[in-house]
């Protein structure tokens, strides 16, 4: 029992993530991790020690459903009770500036990146680096045909695509091409290609799970700085930038999984210019450093970064990918 009488909180991941202190997306017979790598999983529900609970930083506080005031985030979260906890509920706050606002930066998103300019999650300069690969074919067909939609050859063809197989490089590309063909179409103004998209929401979220798994795993070995630096951004950007859209368009109750509850702690590099540098020599610039080794990555939490309220700006020629993770956690009239 906890001190204030109720039960104590119940360990949810299996023992191998246990030891190897990696998230464990929970499913059965074998959690994510487990069935990827071919591992035997068991859980051991056993309660969590008082001492770990008080240690968790405030970006893990969770908000109970029904509480008053207004709630800001894109994400609200509910508390845990017992062995069965309720499901996160995604609800856009009624600020609906600040809703319109986001709606309009993942609008542009297809147009920023056929024309070849940083967007919210897609870095031309690593997208061109890479050869084909489902993200070129995309771009490609998107640039020759913008009214494309689900039932395209190119989009069929990449569904048919196993992010949990080959190099994280590949299933970061396949993410992208996914998610970006959905803008596409989910922003067309045709109403038959958005109701023929909305399937593929459950598609997108199970490719996410599967990015945000592997990520752990990430390395750069072979890769300069500033394209090691691009690889996990546009990692990061990418698993971040596909919640926003799925709560985007599902913002009235969308249930998610336990792992999507700690959204707010998901990190991006919070530098404000080096997504926007186009040159090894403007990026190194931009973080103030002499050399591409000293840059390094410098991680903050979606929430750190949201409650610091950083002083960006907020046009389309700053970062739309900060500026939307500002206005999706505090509301465009708090700013």
């Amino acid at each position: 029992m906890e001190p204030g009488g109720g039960p104590a909180p119940l360990r949810k991941a299996c023992q191998n993530c246990t030891i190897a202190k990696r998230r464990c997306i929970v499913k059965l017979p074998r959690c994510a991790r487990c069935s990827a790598k071919s591992l035997d999983c068991s859980y051991d529900l056993e309660p969590l020690p008082s001492e770990s609970r008080e240690r968790q930083p405030p970006m893990w506080k969770r908000t109970r459903a029904g509480s008053e005031g207004p709630v800001h985030c894109l994400l609200q979260r509910l508390s845990s009770q017992g062995d069965n906890p309720p499901p996160a509920i995604v609800r856009m706050h009624e600020d609906r500036e600040g809703i319109e606002y986001v709606v309009w930066i993942l609008s542009i998103i297809p147009n920023l990146v056929v024309t070849n300019v940083p967007s919210v999650f897609i870095h031309p300069k690593r997208r061109l680096s890479l050869g084909e690969n489902p993200l070129v074919t995309a771009v490609d067909n998107l640039r020759r045909k913008p009214n494309l939609g689900p039932s395209n050859e190119s989009f069929q063809h990449l569904l048919r695509i196993d992010p949990t197989n080959g190099p994280l490089d590949d299933a970061l590309t396949a993410v992208q091409a996914l998610m970006l063909y959905m803008v596409a179409f989910m922003f067309s103004g045709d109403t038959a290609t958005q109701n023929a998209t909305k399937p593929y929401f459950c598609r997108l979220s199970n490719w996410i799970d599967t990015l945000e798994m592997r990520a752990h795993d990430i390395t750069t070995q072979g890769l300069t700085p500033w394209q090691g630096w691009l690889f996990g951004e546009s990692t990061r950007r990418t698993i971040l930038a596909a919640h926003i859209f799925i709560c985007v368009f599902n913002r009235h109750q969308y249930e998610l999984s336990d792992k999507k509850v700690w959204m707010e702690a998901l990190p991006f590099d919070g530098r404000f210019g080096l997504w926007l540098a186009e040159t090894p020599q403007a990026w190194i610039a931009s973080a103030g450093e002499k050399r591409g080794q000293d840059v390094q990555t410098k991680l903050v939490s979606w929430h750190e970064f949201s409650t610091n309220r950083p002083v960006i700006p907020m046009g389309p020629d700053g970062d739309m990918f900060m500026s939307m993770m500002l206005v999706s956690h505090n509301g465009k009239t708090e700013l």
